[in-house]
């Protein structure tokens, strides 16, 4: 497969995270990725397999199930996080606090090369390099995506992180 940042056409991929701690997990998953499949402005491309993990600030929830799907899209970065925010309000998820625990989570975490720094959006996801998860997912899908401010390979990130545990 191509690199994740952009196909030889010129279209970039797009990663998503996917995160649920409530409910069907798998299920909610399931849904959110059949909702992305039935939009017609986006073409799901790759996906990741999908691990359990330890909630992350708030521990006091259960355990999430997570996943990263790549997609191409005629969506704009905003058209795209609205759309994402409008499947999670359907699903029913409601924003409680910061890291608690949700039906769905959905976030744009690279979207090909782009950098958007907007109050509504930050690309790429500022939590990427912090979160060992996220970054083992990313690696599976491509070992040799950068990060696209530094040209940091991610797989360096993730050296860096588990030597500072």
């Amino acid at each position: 497969m191509e690199s994740l940042s952009k196909k030889s056409d010129g279209t970039e991929f797009v990663s998503i995270g996917i995160g649920t701690n409530l409910g069907d997990r798998a299920n909610n998953i399931r849904q959110a990725v059949e909702a992305l499949r039935n939009n017609s402005n986006i073409t799901i491309v790759k996906s990741s397999e999908i691990i359990e993990t330890e909630p992350w600030g708030n521990i006091n929830q259960p355990s999430f199930l997570n996943s990263i799907i790549v997609v191409t899209t005629s969506l704009s970065p905003i058209e795209l996080l609205n759309y994402l925010k409008s499947l999670e309000s359907k699903s029913g998820r409601v924003k409680s606090e910061h890291w608690g625990p949700r039906i769905i989570d959905l976030d744009i975490l690279l979207f090909g090369k782009r950098v958007v720094q907007d109050k509504k959006l930050v690309i790429p996801h500022k939590e990427i390099t912090n979160r060992n998860f996220i970054l083992k997912q990313l690696i599976d899908l491509d070992p040799e995506l950068m990060e696209p401010v530094t040209n940091i390979r991610y797989v360096d990130y993730l050296k860096k992180l588990k030597e500072d545990y």
